[in-house]
């Protein structure tokens, strides 16, 4: 989730030379088991990540959505996929810890 942010982040700054690669290490870490102590700070990097996207947007017109960020993706679409991205994991989460 927070490479994600990370990525929409990158984009609204105009930085095209930011990619992930879908099913790498930097998209997500297979296997890993983090100890309370790394997923609270996965979180907080994660709420830092949000905070950061959120300073980047608030004071841009809307027009600004209808612009393309990546490839012939809207800021709008990139914004609104980050956002069901973090629900979809946030669900599978929570039922993780209800296992």
């Amino acid at each position: 989730m927070i490479q994600w942010k990370r990525f929409t982040i990158e984009k609204i700054k105009e930085n095209e030379s930011f990619h992930i690669e879908l099913n790498s290490n930097q998209d997500w870490k297979k296997g890993k088991i983090y100890t309370q102590e790394e997923f609270a700070e996965l979180i907080r990097n994660f709420k830092t990540a949000c905070e950061e996207l959120i300073d980047l947007i608030k004071d841009k017109e809307d027009s600004f959505l209808e612009n393309l960020a990546y490839n012939k993706y809207s800021y709008k679409t990139l914004i609104e996929e980050s956002i069901q991205h973090d629900i979809y994991h946030a669900g599978q989460l929570v039922l993780l810890r209800k296992g």
